[in-house]
Order: C-alpha cells, then structure tokens, then sequence
C-alpha cells in the first residue's frame, strides 16, 4: 500500500498526532531538538515531510532548506566530502540550493517513524520523497547509524561513510559503577583516573538556564576557539547562543567548566532528552590547558558527562565524532556513520564517491586506537 506523502510548510503547521504518534530514531531528530534549531536560525526555513497511509502516520522528517547560503561545512556534503570535482566544478556544486533531512546540528542522523515500522524502508520511502519535492536541490540525511541505513539504497542516492562516532551502552548499568564494570581495564583506569582529580581539582557544574547566563559569552569565545582550529568560521556571539539553544531544548543538562572558574581550561555541554544522553560540544582555552594539564579536556569530554548520564537514567551517552581516541580508551564504543545524498537530475556533475576503504583508511591515519579496532573487526560498521 503506497502512502500519501504530505508537506507540513513549518513546524507550527505539523499536526499533533504526527507528534504523537512517531518515535525518534536519535535524540537529534526530536521535535524539542527540532524546534530549538529552528529558533536558532530563523533564516533557515524549516519544513516537515510526512508519509501517511489511512491507518495514520507511517514517517516523518524535519528538513532544512539552504537557498542563497550555505548549511555548516560538517552537514554539508557538498563540501563535507571529496566528490573528485576540479575547482569550477566545486564552484558549481556550492551554488546549488541543499536540503537536509532530519537535523543540521547534531551527530546522529534518522526521521521520525511508526515504532513498528520497517526502519530501513520507511527512512528510504521517506528520503525519495523530499528528492522529489525538492528536484532541485542536492539532498541529505548525514550521520545514519548502520541499524537505520536503508538496506537498498534509495533511489538516484549516493551511500557514502561520512565518519565515526563513539558511544558508551549505559542501560541497566546500576550507575557508573555498573557500567565501569562493563569496560575494559584499560578504560575503568582511564575513568577512574579521571575522576579523582576532581578531589584536588573539582569543577564547576552549570545546571540552570538562569546560571548560565553569566557565562555564556566566555562558552562562546571556547567554543569558537575550537572551531577556528578545525578551519571553521567561529563566531562567538552566535555560538553562545547556540550552547543556550541546546540547553534549553534539554529535558535536563548539564555544562561542566574545568580550571578556574574565571579562566577555565575546557567545558563541555551534557544534554539529556528522553533516555538518550549525548556530549554536544566541547570548548577549550588551549593556552590554558597546555598550562595546566590535559586533564582538564579528558574527564569534560567523557568521564564527568558519562557519570550523571548513568546517574541520571540514559540508556546510553553519545559522545559524538572527533577526539576518537580519547573517547575509545575510555570504554567508547566505534560506529561507522553513514550519510545518504541525492544530487540534482540536471546539475551535470559528475560525482565519484569515495571508496569506504580509502575513507576508513583517512582516519585510521589520525586515529591508532580506532586503526587497531578496525583491525580487530571492534567497530560497528555496514556490510561492504
């Protein structure tokens, strides 16, 4: 039975049993994360693209239309990836409008959907539905866990590994001690170790919007820190605004400042929607920590936000992409992300898609704890 697919024209316009009856694939694609970016950006048109069949709501999925500008480079996959394109040819590809399914910020991809849907089917139906609202657009869904790749690609799309993530499995964990249990002893040790620098050296904990405040011009400036030395523009201002975005799309969060409170070394934002926990970003003073001490960045990037995320009842913490290594040796677990584009009919690109080898091999170069996995076979990944 074919399903009527419906374009709900902006999140105000969706339907409250559309809402009610879908489940999120990730904590990024709920419709409070939704909202959150819509608010953050008004200049980013936000629409909703359902499918519908006469017993009610099959999926559904947020998509963000850029027209006129361009979406962040790590969403973006017209620059995101190596397409094999001369300089005239990126020219070219830059100038096309994009839409992108499900979130713009978030490292975990996928729609909404029936819980006893056909995961793989619907996330396909749905991804050839925006195509076909939107031919002329280049369309993505990025950062799709191998558990929600459709098993035959959708039509006219593109199938390509975008990068890793990490996670850690918290459930029925008994708190932080149960799931230090779990982890290698290399990891336990590396927590552990973590954890009691606290005792000399304890950090500040921000669990209000109204603490936050005061300090968010200074979360601003850290976190543009971290995105210039990543080759990404870093406006402060619009950066703060975006941990408050996050915070306040939170059912709970928490923002962890490590160093001295007037000058701290790194912070990193815990958010909790739901049962699912994810480290959102990371912001440093690099000066600061090459003068006191790693540390600081290593228990804010896994091993305070992994304590609460087990105290407070997730199922498990997302800890994102990047610092790869970091995040293994302290029990993470490795997944290949997937992301699904469409290029426009018409556009007379030529598109060669990077081979998953040749992507793979780019970060292992980068990465040895992730390498030795790989070798291993550790890594949770789609079938060549």
């Amino acid at each position: 039975m074919s399903s009527d697919v419906v374009v709900f024209p902006h999140l105000e316009a969706v339907e409250d049993d559309l809402w009610k009856a879908l489940v999120p694939d990730t904590l990024y694609v709920t419709p409070a994360w939704t909202q959150a970016l819509a608010r953050s950006r008004p200049d980013v048109p936000v629409v909703v693209v359902a499918l519908r069949r006469p017993h009610g709501w099959d999926a559904a999925a947020a998509v963000f239309l850029y027209e006129g500008h361009e979406p962040s480079p790590t969403y973006d996959p017209v620059v995101r990836h190596d397409w094999g394109w001369d300089e005239q040819e990126k020219a070219a590809a830059r100038s096309l409008p994009r839409a992108i399914i499900g979130t713009r910020n978030g490292h975990l991809g996928g729609i909404l959907r029936r819980p006893d849907n056909d995961r793989s089917l619907q996330t396909s139906r749905l991804f050839e539905a925006v195509c076909e609202q939107f031919p002329l657009h280049v369309t993505s869904i990025p950062f799709l866990e191998p558990s929600l790749v459709p098993r035959s690609t959708p039509r006219g799309a593109l199938r390509i590994l975008a990068d890793v993530g990490v996670y850690i499995p918290l459930a029925d964990s008994a708190g932080l001690e149960g799931v230090l249990r779990r982890l290698s002893s290399n990891g336990r040790r590396q927590i552990r170790s973590d954890l009691r620098t606290l005792d000399d050296e304890p950090l500040v904990t921000i669990e209000s919007l109204d603490q936050l405040e005061d300090h968010l011009p200074l979360l601003g400036v850290m976190l543009a820190n971290v995105e210039r030395r990543h080759g990404n523009p870093g406006n402060a201002d619009a950066l703060a605004g975006y941990v408050r975005s996050c915070a306040a799309a939170a059912d709970v969060f928490r923002i962890y400042l490590s160093g001295p409170s007037d000058a701290p070394a790194a912070f990193s934002l815990l958010v909790v929607i739901g049962s699912e926990a994810s480290l959102r970003v990371v912001g440093l003073d690099y000066d600061q920590m090459d003068a006191l001490g790693k540390h600081h960045y290593h228990r804010t990037l896994v091993s305070v936000p992994l304590r609460d995320a087990a105290r407070l009842g997730a199922r498990r913490m997302d800890s994102g992409v990047g610092a790869l290594d970091a995040k293994l040796q302290r029990g993470g677990v490795p997944v290949e992300l997937t992301s699904l584009v469409h290029f426009p009919d018409e556009c007379g690109l030529t598109v060669t898609v990077p081979h998953v080898a040749n992507v793979r091999a780019e970060l292992a170069a980068s990465n040895r704890v992730l390498a030795a996995k790989w070798k291993k076979g550790d890594v949770i990944a789609l079938d060549d």
